[in-house]
């Protein structure tokens, strides 16, 4: 190799690098947009998902406000029937919540 072909080669070697470098930088935009996109995809999913869950929590809670209406009813009735001298039946308990 003499030094007449140094310019030629620095020059193709400089055009190459150029070329791999727009490419990993055009590659790393295309990343960078997926990530963004893949991150507010996420972010709405999470906050649909805390909406399901609130939702599913005031129902639960609905459903358990009911149940302990509904046990104090049955305690009452269960105390009127002792003040009367019935025994309610042994067997009958309370599930536990």
């Amino acid at each position: 190799m003499d030094w007449d072909s140094l310019g030629p080669l620095s020059l193709v070697l400089t055009a190459a690098a150029g070329i791999a470098g727009g490419g990993i930088k055009w590659v790393d935009t295309i990343r960078q947009r997926r990530r963004t996109q893949m991150i507010e995809a996420l972010k709405f999913r999470l906050a649909a998902e805390e909406k399901d869950h609130a939702e599913a929590e005031d129902e639960r809670d609905q459903y358990r406000a009911a149940y302990f209406t509904a046990r104090a009813t049955l305690r009452a009735y269960e105390k009127q029937l002792v003040s009367a001298g019935i025994i309610p039946d042994p067997e009958w308990e309370e599930p536990d919540v």
